[in-house]
């Protein structure tokens, strides 16, 4: 069950991993790369309350909090579905972002990790329903970003960034 929650954050990590730009959309008045930062910035709320999950209250009330952001996450889908594609210029340009959103998911993925090597089964099973809603309520937003954000474009651009 530990090897399932953490393959589960390992793979959805890799999953958000490319994200937005300043396209602004007339039907959110919200630059799209807000929107998609916000749900980022969600998915990293979960995984570090996730690692919260180190007593059964503790993991009681992190699978309360997981499932409501989770709601969040999937309600983002919507607006995100109404703004425009970044161009290749936005995408370039917000790259910066995506290095620094990854140095602090990786941060917070080990520490998940180890309050999940050293939870016990009964933490398992009451954090475990929770992540599983949030791999299946979430796949449409970050399906989305991964769209407008493909990540081998998006690497590309990071890559420049980092002098490679």
């Amino acid at each position: 069950m530990k090897t399932l929650l953490i393959t589960s954050a390992l793979c959805f990590s890799a999953l958000i991993s490319p994200i937005t730009a300043q396209t602004t959309s007339a039907a959110t008045k919200r630059p799209v790369n807000d929107v998609a930062l916000e749900a980022l910035n969600h998915a990293k709320s979960i995984f570090a309350t996730a690692a919260t999950a180190t007593d059964p209250e503790k993991a009681t009330a992190a699978a309360a909090t997981i499932n409501a952001t989770t709601s969040k996450i999937a309600a983002l889908e919507k607006v995100l579905k109404a703004t425009p594609a970044p161009s290749v210029e936005e995408k370039k340009a917000f790259a910066q972002k995506i290095l620094q959103y990854q140095a602090q998911v990786s941060v917070i993925l080990k520490k998940m990790t180890n309050t999940f090597n050293t939870s016990s089964e009964d933490i398992s099973k009451i954090i475990q329903p929770a992540i599983s809603n949030f791999k299946t309520n979430s796949k449409g937003t970050m399906t989305l970003i991964n769209t407008y954000y493909p990540e081998k474009e998006m690497s590309v651009y990071m890559n420049e960034l980092k002098g490679k």
